[in-house]
């Protein structure tokens, strides 16, 4: 990715089913071997009823990538949080880092937001903001 420029895109969706660790264990090798070979990098969180996601790199990349997640059986009622160029990787460890199971606390935090935010087609940038913030300390 010489030269191009940084794309991210956040995004949450609902699960369409339980959300158990095998779910996860799949998801993390498909985008292990996938996001690698395109330089693509970011960060899953999981609860049991929801998913939100942070995706990074070029932007053809990141969103040739989104067609395929918004196909994904695994969830639905799909709404972008945020997308555009960024300055730099808040995840480049990781071709993508995945958290499911989240602890008592961190859980608790995510469903309060997410009962807040959750039924919502559109957010502030506040309530990005306080997405996002979450997907970076858990």
């Amino acid at each position: 990715m010489t030269q191009q420029r940084l794309y991210q895109l956040i995004y949450i969706s609902d699960a369409t089913g339980p959300v158990t660790q095998t779910i996860l264990d799949d998801i993390a090798i498909q985008a292990k071997i996938y996001n690698a070979g395109v330089q693509i990098t970011g960060r899953l969180l999981a609860t049991d009823k929801h998913f939100i996601q942070v995706l990074e790199g070029g932007k053809g990349e990141v969103e040739a990538l989104m067609g395929k997640i918004s196909e994904d059986k695994r969830h639905h009622n799909l709404r972008i949080l945020s997308r555009g160029p960024v300055v730099g990787r808040e995840f480049s460890q990781w071709s993508m880092g995945v958290k499911g199971y989240l602890d008592e606390q961190e859980q608790q935090d995510m469903i309060q937001i997410l009962n807040m935010y959750g039924a919502n087609h559109s957010y502030s940038e506040e309530q990005v903001e306080a997405l996002y913030f979450l997907i970076q300390k858990a």
